[in-house]
């Protein structure tokens, strides 16, 4: 990861880590359908569900962090990594961005970095960052709350810049491409949150 990267990162940490008397910690469980799109289709086509973790940070009632660990079945992996491996993993994404809240309705956009750790020999993570971008809406009461969200996954940083400039291109074929490439990266997930304080 660049050092522009991790200093952004680092310094968006430690400023909502600073605001705890305007801030809001939440814990959550998601799931992820497998039967749409390239990236998290069944290679029997039916449909299951992937687990995931969740933890967000609310910060100035605006600022939005948070972490979602996912357990990936191998044919998932092998779709992020092109076929270089057919194990499961853990999908690790690291997201900062904004989230609204009007009443009992709420509803977030986050940017982030991704990395995949794989059960190869143990659990190691690969070299590689990706990027995601995140976009959902939801209900809360004041203990808790119900989301729906569309993750865009990029296993590598530079396909996320390579696929938007694609689906601006005057080129049809770059931008059919570009499409496709959104369209297969695209992952829905459904949460039920706890807010602790």
């Amino acid at each position: 990861m660049g050092k522009r990267i991790r200093v952004a990162v680092m310094a968006i940490v430690i400023l909502g880590a600073a605001t705890p008397a305007f801030a809001e910690w939440e814990l959550g469980m998601s799931l992820f359908p497998t039967s749409q799109g390239s990236l998290s289709a069944q290679p029997s086509g039916n449909l299951d569900w992937m687990i995931g973790f969740h933890v967000g940070h609310n910060f100035w009632h605006v600022g939005y962090l948070s972490w979602d660990a996912i357990s990936l079945p191998d044919f998932m992996t092998a779709n992020l990594t092109r076929g270089a491996y057919a194990v499961p993993s853990f999908l690790n994404l690291y997201d900062a961005g904004v989230r609204l809240t009007g009443g009992p309705l709420l509803a977030f956009a986050e940017i982030g970095l991704n990395n995949l750790w794989i059960y190869d020999v143990g659990l190691q993570p690969l070299a590689d960052m990706g990027a995601n971008l995140r976009a959902g809406v939801g209900v809360r009461s004041r203990w808790w709350g119900l989301t729906v969200s569309a993750t865009e996954v990029y296993p590598r940083m530079s396909d996320l810049p390579s696929t938007f400039a694609g689906m601006w291109s005057m080129d049809r074929a770059t931008r059919s491409s570009a499409l496709s490439a959104f369209r297969d990266g695209l992952v829905w997930s459904m949460g039920i949150t706890l807010y602790l304080w």
